[in-house]
């Protein structure tokens, strides 16, 4: 299996007029939409293509708008400009719009050669605006969506041949939503649909029967751990599962998706942990009465804002805390809202191929599990760096509360809210005392510092017991044997540092805790993918 940048290097000398267009070129042409192209068509005297964008990717100028970083956006988009088949291709009608009154964050591009025409969505950038705009999809249309319909239909008015509709996330529901509403001499244009892991319509807000004409031409193309693409799900009948080079929600990345020689990389089903999410987050939309999705979405992000946040990367620790202190003065709408998603997640069935499905036993008793939370949590630590005990003592100490509260009211509802019952009012206490816990955390720096301090270590010092027994036992690869002492070294003697270490040392003991998590999670990353090449299984 190849990543998409091998894949245009083993197929980058065929001209797109011979050879047609294949799911693995929409996947590419997405990629470059999430590229600023502004520098290259402004003011340009003539065509502009996509090998003219060479020198900006060179330079060191090509501006990626797109959340969560790249993971191989820029290495796609250089080989692209240099190859035969993407490079002579025609940018045509750029746009980018960016709205905060309008909350509208909107941006596509066409792709020409020939007789060919392929119209791309860009998804959600990191503002606030653009991440707004995806919530406002659940309860009415958005002003993107407008202004992709309007697009698809100036380009398929003032174009001659085929018309291709395509987006990834953001882009993939705004491809079909166009789809779904040109007339039918439009329509008849219309070659085919990628919607590339992209939310579908909300039933509340538009009729999906609309999708039955849209079915005979969509691509319905989603990763393995699928998550945002199940959201409203089309139900396209040519569904296509892709494999990814990363695991979990990282495979949301177009770069990650593989190909086997020219064709997708496929699997038959979606991961089992992903089935549990999207099944959690859609029974969560669903529950929320129409009138109060309005609520919830202006109150949260006005937090949001009221903590001084206009892009993912303006969060810090004092932006959260004043999300939270304006968050905690919401309607009890918008915290009912909040309350029902851990209840929803904790009591109620999501799927029913996926009840019998834990995410603790996915992470506790599957190599990949355990590598995956190992890597993330190395990212985590390194990112937070200086602020890792007060934001996840924070996060922590808030996640436990709203659990604690959610089952103590659930038992209390269960007993008729009688307070004389036995256990009642020990779970009143526990509940109260976690409540202020978690508000000590917010309104007190020192507190979180102390709390984070005995947690951090405790857990640590809890980690290297397991991990100890854990190498006591293992038998089956010397391998793991010593990873799990190397593991429960080092889970001491951080436990033991975070206990009695100074506030001033905390940002380099951080950062060479979240070090040795990435090296740790790499190492079992590396030794599941060997075992699975070689055909063998391990325990972990």
């Amino acid at each position: 299996m190849d990543k998409l940048a091998e894949y245009i290097r083993w197929t980058g000398g065929e001209e797109l007029k011979r050879v047609p267009l294949r799911e693995a070129d929409a996947l590419v042409l997405c990629i470059i939409a999430y590229f600023d192209l502004s520098p290259v068509t402004e003011g340009a005297a003539g065509p502009v293509k996509v090998r003219d964008c060479l020198k900006m990717i060179d330079e060191g100028r090509a501006v990626l708008n797109i959340t969560g970083g790249d993971l191989g956006n820029l290495e796609v988009f250089r080989e692209a400009a240099m190859s035969k088949r993407f490079g002579e291709m025609e940018i045509r009608e750029y746009v980018d719009v960016f709205e905060e009154d309008k909350n509208l964050q909107f941006s596509a591009v066409t792709f020409s050669t020939g007789k060919t025409h392929f119209i791309a969505y860009r998804g959600t950038d990191a503002s606030l605006t653009g991440w707004k705009e995806d919530f406002m999809i659940c309860f009415t249309r958005t002003e993107a969506q407008i202004r992709s319909l309007e697009y698809a239909e100036k380009i398929i008015d003032q174009s001659e041949g085929e018309v291709y509709l395509a987006g990834h996330s953001k882009g993939g529901n705004l491809a079909l939503y166009s789809a779904c509403l040109l007339d039918d001499a439009r329509w008849k244009k219309v070659k085919k649909v990628y919607i590339l892991d992209g939310p579908g319509l909300c039933p509340e807000v538009m009729d999906t029967e609309l999708i039955k004409r849209v079915d005979k031409k969509a691509v319905s193309i989603v990763p393995e751990f699928d998550v945002v693409g199940k959201l409203f799900d089309p139900g396209i009948t040519d569904t296509r599962i892709v494999k990814s080079s990363l695991a979990g929600p990282l495979e949301h990345s177009l770069p990650t998706w593989m190909v086997d020689h020219t064709e997708l990389a496929t699997v038959e089903k979606n991961d089992a942990g992903s089935q549990w999410i999207s099944g959690v987050l859609n029974d969560w939309v669903s529950g929320i009465p129409n009138e109060e999705r309005p609520v919830f979405v202006n109150e949260l992000f006005d937090s949001f804002e009221q903590g001084g946040l206009r892009y993912l990367d303006d969060f810090t620790l004092e932006s959260f805390r004043k999300s939270m202190k304006k968050l905690s003065e919401a309607s009890a709408v918008t915290k009912e809202v909040i309350a029902a998603l851990p209840r929803r997640a904790m009591f109620e069935d999501a799927l029913s191929e996926a009840r019998e499905f834990s995410i603790r036993d996915w992470i506790m008793k599957t190599p990949l599990g355990r590598a995956v939370l190992l890597l993330m949590l190395g990212a985590g630590v390194i990112f937070a760096s200086g602020n890792i005990l007060d934001v996840v003592t924070t996060l922590l100490l808030a996640t436990i509360t709203i659990a604690q509260v959610a089952l103590t009211l659930k038992y209390l509802a269960k007993n008729r809210w009688d307070l004389t019952r036995n256990g009642v009012k020990d779970r009143i206490t526990v509940s109260i005392v976690f409540i202020a816990l978690a508000a000590a955390t917010v309104y007190k720096e020192s507190a979180t510092f102390l709390i984070g301090s005995v947690l951090f270590g405790a857990l640590l010092l809890i980690a290297g017991y397991t991990c100890a027994d854990r190498a006591a036992h293992q038998h089956r690869s010397r391998f793991l044997k010593w990873l799990y002492w190397a593991e429960a070294v080092l889970s001491f003697i951080f436990g033991g540092s975070f206990l009695i270490l100074p506030s001033s040392t905390v940002r380099a003991y951080s950062i060479a805790l979240g070090v040795c998590l990435l090296i740790d999670g790499t190492a079992r990353l590396a030794h599941v993918i060997l075992m699975k090449r070689s055909g063998g299984k391990e325990a972990v």
